[in-house]
């Protein structure tokens, strides 16, 4: 059965959240998600494919999927992507 990325990455930030870590950044989906795929999904995809679909998942609010209830941008010196996952307490 073949997973969907939107699945896999709502997972991996589903599994952040779990252990308190509500930040997540463009270089996670260049390795971190890249890897959490292919050890827990047994799934090999591009890294340029999870960062497509976490802009689709941000645009679409598809994170609302796994009780988030905004993803918003955090300012920071580097000129990586980082946001923050905000959920009702």
């Amino acid at each position: 059965m073949k997973v969907k990325t939107e699945k896999i990455i709502l997972e991996f930030l589903k599994k952040r959240l779990e252990v308190g870590v509500d930040t997540v950044s463009s270089h996670h989906f260049s390795y971190d998600v890249v890897k959490y795929g292919e050890l827990f999904w047994d799934t090999i995809k591009l890294p340029e494919t999870y960062s497509r679909t976490w802009r689709r998942i941000r645009s679409d609010k598809l994170y609302t999927q796994i009780d988030v209830t905004d993803v918003q941008s955090v300012k920071h010196k580097g000129a990586e992507g980082k946001w923050r996952l905000i959920q009702d307490t």
